[in-house]
């Protein structure tokens, strides 16, 4: 008795080297080495080499963090693709860092003139005893939560006086 066995189509993985030149945040230009070979039916990552194409340039600590290598090794093979992934999430980690920049609100920051008038209506209501917030949001025509932001942050900057929690014992 023969048995009849289909053997599927054997997969060669594409081990072919991913050689491209990478341009991070900061304009520095490197050339991007990834060399592959064949483990179990797929293609592992097994060299990375980074080579600084300008030579004033230094391969430092800061330079090889913003350097995607997990999406160089494992992403997608197409290397007009790595970069746009990599500045999609330097633009995202320059828009946190701005966000906690002190006198900052994320990419608008405060301007003098609604420092100004945050302060005004703070102490308008602190001195006729009405609640602050509500009237720092009615006299400049935001929401609540934008104007209790505001006069966080503001405290925070020390251009406005600590609030009095009171406790209850």
């Amino acid at each position: 008795m023969q048995r009849n066995i289909i053997e599927s189509p054997r997969i060669v993985p594409k081990t072919a080297p991913l050689d491209f030149v990478y341009t991070d945040v900061e304009g520095g230009r490197f050339r991007i080495a990834v060399r592959y070979h064949a483990n179990s039916g797929r293609a592992v990552p097994y060299e990375l080499l980074v080579t600084s194409l300008d030579p004033a340039v230094e391969l430092t600590q800061a330079v090889l963090r913003r350097l995607p290598f997990r999406q160089f090794a494992l992403g997608t093979r197409d290397p007009l693709k790595i970069p746009q992934k990599a500045e999609i999430l330097h633009k995202r980690r320059r828009m946190i860092a701005q966000r906690n920049e002190p006198g900052s609100r994320g990419r608008n920051r405060l301007t003098e003139e609604e420092i100004n008038e945050t302060i005004a209506a703070f102490y308008e209501a602190y001195q006729i005893g009405q609640p602050i917030v509500k009237r720092v949001s009615r006299s400049l025509e935001i929401p609540i939560s934008t104007a209790n932001k505001r006069i966080m942050k503001l405290r925070k900057e020390g251009l406005l006086p600590p609030s009095r929690q009171r406790r209850v014992k």
